[in-house]
């Protein structure tokens, strides 16, 4: 897919531009193919990055690991490569983003902290984030991967000190003492 599918779908939900992180719905550093969608944009091909598709320009946020990789991966006609900062993440959307733009977030792939920071941002520069029910870049991809149904395999009591009962019975009191909740999961990489 190339940024003009995505600028596409974007048309279509009158958004000015796209946020995409590289990342999965549980914040994974290791995603499945399916959730590959910076790679699928960009050609980017890292464990860290964060793309920015507008409707006439695109950024491809790395850390100085990636820098290299990014310049040999990714066409620099379609993308600006850039530092991942936050105050380069600021710095870019400065330069590229208008007030009254509306910038399209997925919201299952983002933290909290990173919203809060694009938040401030779109507070700053007076363009809109807007939360999006489907992700576009998977309304155009049409040999998107299934999502893994892989089973869930118990590793051996060697490995892991306690069995998985009464792992889940030391969590389960521990959360019934805090007084709130807890949600964990983690797929084993490229599952």
């Amino acid at each position: 897919m190339t940024t003009t599918l995505l600028r596409k779908q974007l048309q279509k939900l009158s958004l000015t531009g796209f946020i995409v992180p590289r990342t999965d719905e549980y914040q994974n550093e290791y995603i499945a193919p399916y959730a590959e969608r910076l790679s699928r944009v960009s050609g980017f091909t890292g464990s860290a990055g964060l793309g920015l598709v507008l409707m006439d320009s695109a950024v491809l946020f790395v850390d100085g690991r990636y820098l290299l990789q990014a310049q040999n991966q990714v066409d620099k006609t379609q993308f600006i490569i850039d530092d991942f900062t936050d105050n380069s993440i600021a710095t870019r959307l400065k330069k590229q983003i208008k007030p009254n733009d509306r910038i399209g977030y997925c919201p299952e792939l983002h933290t909290k902290q990173s919203l809060k920071t694009f938040l401030k941002s779109s507070n700053e520069l007076g363009f809109k984030l807007v939360a999006v029910s489907k992700n576009p870049i998977d309304q155009s991809w049409q040999d998107q991967p299934e999502r893994p149904t892989s089973k869930v395999v118990e590793h051996p009591l060697c490995y892991v000190g306690l069995n998985s009962v009464l792992k889940c019975q030391n969590i389960s009191a521990q959360i019934k003492d805090a007084g709130t909740c807890l949600l964990y999961t983690s797929p084993s990489p490229r599952d």
